[in-house]
């Protein structure tokens, strides 16, 4: 309501990059959720899951590992969460809110283990380049694109 007020600010290049700024994280969850559902399946462990490859990626930037490497690793964790949460659910044939769940609080807790200590928030300034600027948001549409095109 307030937006169409000022109309000329609301319709504006500046706006729009930063509503896509701000929805680009949960947009890039939203792709590979969509993606799960889309086939019959639940994932209750999205939440847990981007906390363990935040923990994992943060607590080796704390510990003095390069940020490339460490937004990889953050990045193999979460495939590898994935992957076991696909193998739990095919080979077992467990229906997937189950694997899904018993999953949120495997990966929580692990998550949790790591942040038991205190972790310094002395991230630097290459980490906030990644994931405030327009990398994160073309990775969404490219992420959104690879997804449309599976699903056709």
């Amino acid at each position: 309501m307030f937006g169409f007020a000022n109309a000329s600010a609301f319709f504006s290049l500046p706006n729009f990059q930063n509503i896509a700024y701000n929805a680009a994280f949960s947009g890039l969850l939203a792709i590979g959720l969509a993606l799960v559902i889309s086939t019959g399946g639940i994932d209750l462990s999205v939440g847990a899951t981007l906390f363990l490859c935040s923990c994992v990626t943060g607590w080796m930037i704390s510990n003095g590992q390069a940020t490339g490497l460490a937004i990889v690793v953050g990045l193999l964790v979460g495939a590898g969460c994935g992957v076991a949460n696909g193998t739990l659910g095919g080979m077992l044939a467990l229906p997937p809110v189950i694997v899904t769940f018993g999953s949120m609080a495997l990966f929580g807790g692990i998550a949790a283990g790591i942040t038991n200590q205190p972790i310094p928030v002395t991230f630097p300034d290459s980490l906030f380049t990644v994931g405030s600027g327009m990398v994160i948001v073309v990775g969404m549409l490219l992420l959104g694109l690879l997804g449309w095109a599976v699903l056709q």
